[in-house]
C-alpha cells in the first residue's frame, strides 16, 4: 500500500498570503550582513605607533623609517562610507516596507495610520534614489554604480505602486506584488553595494 505523503518541505507561496514577502526579507539582510563584513576586513590596519622609549646607541648608522600608510584617497574613503550608510539604511527600509504591510493584515494598524505610514515610506524610498543617483562615485566603481541606480529607482517605483495598491486597489494583490518589487529591488541594491568595495579596493 502506498504511503500518503508527508509535508512538503518548501510549501507552495500563495499570492493571496499576506504573508509571502516575508522570504525576501533574508536574502535582504543576508546581502547587507555580507557587504558589512567585507567592509570590516577590507579595513587598512591601524598604524602602529612609534614607542616612547629609545635605545641609545653608539653607532647608529641609519634613521627610523616612517610609518607607511595604507589608507584610501578621501574620495574612495568617503565614498565608501557613504555606500555602507545606504546599504544600512536600505535594509531597514526593506524590512519597515514589510512590517507595514503585516501590520495592516493583521489588524494591528488601521487604514489611516498604514496610509500614512506608505506616504512617509514612498518620500524616503524617493529621496534615497536621489541620494544614490547624485552619489559622486569614483571612477574605478561608475560601471557597478549604474545598476545601483537602476535597481533603486525601481525601489522607489515599487514603494509608489504600494501606497497606490494601498489606496486605490481592491484587495491586497496590487499591494503586495508592490512589496516582492519592494524587496527584490533592495536584494539587488545589496548586491550592488557589496560588488563597489571591491571595484574601489581591488
Amino acid at each position: 500500500m502506498a504511503q500518503a505523503a508527508g509535508p512538503a518541505i518548501f510549501p507552495a507561496v500563495s499570492r493571496a498570503d499576506p504573508k509571502h514577502g516575508r522570504w525576501i526579507l533574508p536574502l535582504v539582510v543576508a546581502g547587507i550582513i555580507g557587504f558589512t563584513y567585507l567592509f570590516v576586513t577590507a579595513l587598512p590596519p591601524a598604524p602602529v605607533a612609534p614607542s616612547d622609549t629609545t635605545v641609545a646607541s653608539a653607532d647608529t648608522s641609519e634613521p627610523p623609517r616612517a610609518a607607511t600608510s595604507t589608507t584610501l584617497p578621501p574620495a574612495q574613503a568617503a565614498f565608501l562610507a557613504a555606500v555602507d550608510d545606504l546599504a544600512s539604511r536600505t535594509a531597514a527600509m526593506a524590512e519597515e516596507a514589510q512590517t507595514i504591510n503585516t501590520n495592516y493584515d493583521d489588524d494591528t494598524a488601521n487604514s489611516a495610520d498604514t496610509n500614512a505610514a506608505f506616504t512617509d515610506l514612498v518620500a524616503r524610498s524617493e529621496a534615497l534614489a536621489a541620494e544614490i543617483a547624485a552619489l559622486e562615485v569614483p571612477q574605478r566603481a561608475t560601471d557597478v554604480w549604474a545598476g545601483v541606480i537602476q535597481a533603486a529607482t525601481e525601489f522607489a517605483a515599487a514603494a509608489a505602486a504600494m501606497l497606490d495598491g494601498f489606496a486605490n486597489q481592491p484587495g491586497s494583490e496590487g499591494r503586495l506584488a508592490a512589496l516582492d518589487q519592494y524587496t527584490t529591488a533592495a536584494a539587488a541594491m545589496a548586491g550592488g553595494f557589496a560588488d563597489a568595495r571591491p571595484a574601489i579596493t581591488g
